[in-house]
């Protein structure tokens, strides 16, 4: 068996940056034997843990600022109750967004403010302690490169076997939600590169490919309910930025997070800072914005398919 693949054995592979400090002429072969054994166990059972009976099934959620982890937060929920990991990582501290509430936040502190608002969530859908990534919020297209290593290593650390982040339209074309799907999509294909931040080797973690990549955002059709209530048009740095809505023939799978609706809006609730009064799902009926909030969508990118139904599904069907 071969970790890393190659021509190179694995106990040479795992073992190639420390046998020269200990190996020295005249030690007993038992005392080589022992230390290539202790070596080869730790790091195998660190690159093979999701194969044992004991495998947790582990998903990892990238988005840009707080509080994007709120707009699936029912999955999260979700997943999380019925066993799952959950890991939140974040691209920014989400230092530029609008202080909707100055009781709880101002200029000087609202970094800090939006990652205990964040840290608040996560504990409330179940997920562990937020990652993040500390790039600048509203500049995140220019952190993508510096970026790459950091996630690709979260990745072969947990070793999630699903990942979720934003499509290609960014729900609304926030250029940061876009940037990040162009990051998370990248860390996805790299995570499992032989040949990808081979540094990574030497610390004892192993290339991993994660099962499934999915992209979140709104199906069209709900889009078009919603423009029945509101004019779905953000201002973002003087340009005017429209909701387009998944076409909803490209949707893989919709979950229907009814039962963890109640948590999700806990965890939106944790969000105070960027609490919008007039935020355009507000103007829907309260019964509409409970459908509307339960409701997820999800595309598959790239990775295991999921089959021919968008519902009776999970992101993990037909995984090991």
């Amino acid at each position: 068996m071969e970790l890393y693949g190659g021509d190179t054995s694995i106990r040479e592979q795992i073992c190639q940056n420390t046998l020269q400090p200990w190996y020295r002429a005249g030690r007993p072969r038992r005392y080589l034997s022992r230390r290539l054994s202790r070596c080869y166990n730790t790091r195998r059972h660190i690159a093979l843990r999701q194969e044992g009976p004991m495998f947790q099934r582990t998903l990892m959620m990238v988005g840009a600022h707080p509080d994007d982890e709120s707009i699936i937060g029912g999955t999260l929920a979700r997943c999380a109750a019925q066993g799952v990991r959950v890991i939140v990582v974040t691209a920014t501290r989400g230092e530029a967004g609008t202080i909707f509430d100055p009781s709880v936040a101002t200029p000087d502190n609202i970094a800090q403010v939006r990652e205990q608002e964040l840290r608040c969530a996560c504990q409330v859908l179940g997920a562990e302690p937020p990652r993040i990534l500390s790039c600048a919020d509203g500049a995140v297209q220019l952190c993508e490169e510096a970026a790459l290593e950091p996630l690709v290593r979260l990745m072969r650390q947990e070793r999630p076997q699903v990942v979720l982040t934003f499509g290609p339209d960014g729900i609304y074309g926030h250029p940061d939600h876009v940037a990040v799907s162009r990051l998370t999509t990248r860390a996805w294909h790299l995570a499992g590169d032989p040949t990808a931040f081979p540094a990574h080797f030497a610390e004892g973690l192993a290339p991993f490919q994660p099962a499934r990549l999915f992209y979140f955002g709104l199906s069209r059709s709900t889009v078009e309910r919603w423009k029945q209530y509101a004019d779905l048009k953000v201002e973002l740095n003087g340009q005017l930025l429209e909701f387009a809505g998944i076409p909803d023939e490209q949707i893989t799978l919709s979950l229907d997070n009814t039962p963890y609706l109640e948590q999700k809006l806990r965890a939106w609730a944790c969000h105070r800072s960027q609490a919008n009064p007039n935020a355009p799902r507000q103007r829907m009926p309260e019964e509409e914005q409970r459908r509307f909030m339960a409701i997820e969508h999800f595309v598959l990118a790239a990775g295991v398919p999921l089959g021919p139904s968008r519902q009776g599904h999970d992101l993990f069907a037909g995984l090991s």
